[in-house]
Formats: structure tokens, sequence, C-alpha cells
């Protein structure tokens, strides 16, 4: 860590040179903090900084230029704070094994982004490309991204970023007039999704659906970019218009896998189920990770993923074994919860969905308010006996 945060403050002083401006006292003791493993005074002066704003509301110069090296900074000193230092090195070492040198690496969580960039940046080579899938919208964090990988890449540009949200507005209203139109067939237009029309006649999108579903556009966009560099992806959440073309591998999901590999899927199904059925194994054995463990829940969230990705590919069997995996990793990953009950309501299992989801919400009286809301609907429709 301390040789870590060295390293993302000279990239931050050299950042603030080519934009002018220098490292405020707070900043320079941010990094100091950090390389001394001082975690409560990283915390502190991270808050500092992040309120800093100008009138406007936005940040003052000499933070903003820095600010993409200060989150990269914190988040991998949350991590080094709060992960066992074996369960560190295991997580980093499963992905890094997984994306080989020169690949991009789209990290979509946290720890998926800052387990791996902590060994990946001090490896002492060019190894992988580790961006994060949430942050392709701004501009400021892909200058960053040039600024760390140079020529390796082919960067997303703002006329991209203009693109993907135009795109993603017009599909958006078709879906919302859709429902207008049809308001007893299925729902196109998600919950989480949220569209305003200015008065001026501008479509503003908000909302994580929305968001995300403009992430998933910037990922295709970078991909179609580098059509000979490897991508691998650890998903923040489902992104089912790349699945087509992807295919498990290790703990991620490769996006466009050679020919080769392309009709490999049921052997990769198999392949998959079997590790994480060893995952499990490990983690039942693991007496020092509490059921709060952060650590469990990012295992359980990659396993969320493969789940989501084999039940979206129409490998029901596979998909259903690692969801339940992932829930015995963690019993507090809600987005697991979710797919599997809708896996068994597709299958016309509602016991089981109604079990499923009873045990969990025991265990988590705080969970979600919706998934109490889907419970009564279960018990309605199939009275649990």
């Amino acid at each position: 860590m301390a040789a870590f945060a060295r390293e993302r403050r000279a990239i931050a002083e050299r950042w603030a040179t080519k934009k002018g401006v220098t490292l405020s006292s707070e900043a320079s003791r941010f990094f100091d903090a950090a390389a001394a493993g001082d975690s409560a005074k990283v915390q502190e002066l991270f808050a500092v900084l992040d309120a800093r704003r100008l009138p406007d509301g936005r940040r003052p110069a000499n933070v903003k230029a820095i600010w993409d090296a200060i989150i990269d900074t914190y988040g991998t000193a949350f991590v080094v704070a709060t992960w066992p230092a074996d369960s560190l090195v295991e997580y980093a070492r499963s992905v890094l094994a997984t994306v080989p040198v020169g690949a991009i690496y789209l990290a979509g969580t946290d720890p998926g982004r800052f387990v791996p960039g902590l060994f990946n940046d001090l490896s002492g080579t060019n190894n992988c490309i580790i961006l994060t899938q949430n942050a392709l919208v701004d501009p400021g964090y892909l200058d960053y991204v040039e600024l760390l990988h140079g020529q390796r890449l082919a960067c997303i540009s703002t006329q991209d970023i203009q693109q993907a949200m135009q795109s993603y507005s017009l599909d958006a209203q078709r879906r919302a007039r859709h429902d207008a139109e049809n308001p007893r067939g299925p729902r196109l237009f998600q919950p989480d999704e949220s569209l305003q029309v200015t008065p001026d006649g501008k479509v503003n999108s908000s909302g994580l659906g929305s968001i995300m579903a403009v992430n998933e556009l910037l990922v295709r966009r970078l991909v179609e970019k580098n059509s000979g560099i490897s991508f691998y992806l650890e998903e923040t959440r489902p992104m089912k218009g790349l699945y087509t073309d992807a295919l498990p591998a290790g703990p991620l999901l490769r996006l466009r896998p050679p020919d080769s590999e392309s009709k490999a899927l049921q052997s990769r199904a198999t392949s998959t189920v079997e590790l994480w059925q060893s995952m499990a194994t490990q983690f039942r054995n693991a007496k020092n990770l509490p059921p709060e463990s952060p650590v469990r829940m990012a295992w359980s969230s990659l396993a969320r993923a493969h789940g989501g990705y084999f039940l979206e590919r129409k490998l029901p069997t596979e998909a259903e074994m690692i969801l339940r995996i992932a829930l015995q990793i963690s019993s507090r990953n809600e987005p697991a919860i979710l797919l599997l009950m809708e896996h068994l309501n597709a299958v016309n299992r509602r016991d089981e969905a109604y079990s499923a989801l009873n045990r969990f919400l025991r265990s988590n009286p705080e969970a979600n308010p919706l998934l109490f809301e889907l419970r009564q609907d279960l018990a309605r429709q199939s009275p649990p006996p």
C-alpha cells in the first residue's frame, strides 16, 4: 500500500503540473497518510477533499485535476484496511491469473477494481489494463486513463459518450411509449430508469438502470475500438446485451472470445460450476470470515454474475446451482436472491421460491423492503404450508 500510494502521488503531481496547478496541503497529507497505512487519517482527509467545492458546486482546479488518483488511492486504502491480507492476495491472484498481459479488465465493483489494481500496478511489468466501467461516461476519468495507459488502447471519446447517451435516450423513450400504450403487457421500461423532458424538448435520463444502460453501450464501443485486444468483465450489474458474445473465464466473463471457443458454452458451464463448488468449500472452511465480511460479498458477486449469465444463455440448471452457491458464500447477496426468485418463478416452483426468500429475509431483517413485498406476493400466489 505504501508503494501504491507513492506511485499514485507521483501520478497526481505529474498530472497537476500538466494542468498548471499544485497539490494542496490536504492532498499531500492524504497521500502521506495512505503511504503510512493510517486509514483513519485517509478517511478524514478524503472527506475534506470530497467536500471542497466552489460556489457553483464544482471542485477546485487543484482537486479536480487529481481526483481520479485520489479515488484510486482511497479505494485501495479502504480494501487494504478492511480485508485480511491473505484474502487480498487470493482475490487478486484469481483475477490477474485470468486476465493476460496487455488485455483490458473492466471492473465493476469497488473490490473488483481496487484489489487487483493494487497488485497489477506493482508487478514491475506492463500487466493488464484495469478500467472501471462505471466511469467511462466521465471525460475527467478518460483523461486519467490516457495518462496511465498512453497508446496501449483507443479510449472512449466525447463523441462516443454523446452518441451512447442519445442512443439510450431514444430507446428508453420507445420503451416508455410501448408501456404507456400497452398497460397490461410486460414492462419494457424498468423501475430503476428515469427520463425527464425539459420545456425545450431536451431529454435527461437518471436512475441506476439508465446509468448502467449507458455504461453498457460505452463498453460495447470500447470493445469495437480495440479489436485486437482481449476484454474481461467483472459486472456491477448485469450487462445482458454483451452475453451473446461472451464466455466465462475463471471468475470473470471474457468478451468477444476467439471463434475456437465460442461453441464451448456447455463445457464452460460445467467447469464454471466446478469452480464455484470449489469456492463454496473454501468459504465453508473460512472461519475467519463472518457473514458480513466484504470478502464474502466480493466473491458472491462474481458467482451471481455467472448465475445471471447462464440464466440468460438458457442453461437454468447450471445457473441455479451457481446462484445457490453465491448465497452460500454470502447470505446477504440481494441481487443473487432476486435472480434465484426470477428463475424459480419462471419454472413454476413458487413454493421453493417462497422458502428460499423466507430463509433469506429471516437472516437479513434489514433487507430491501421490496424483498418483503415479493415474499407477500409469493405467499398470496402459493400460500406456505
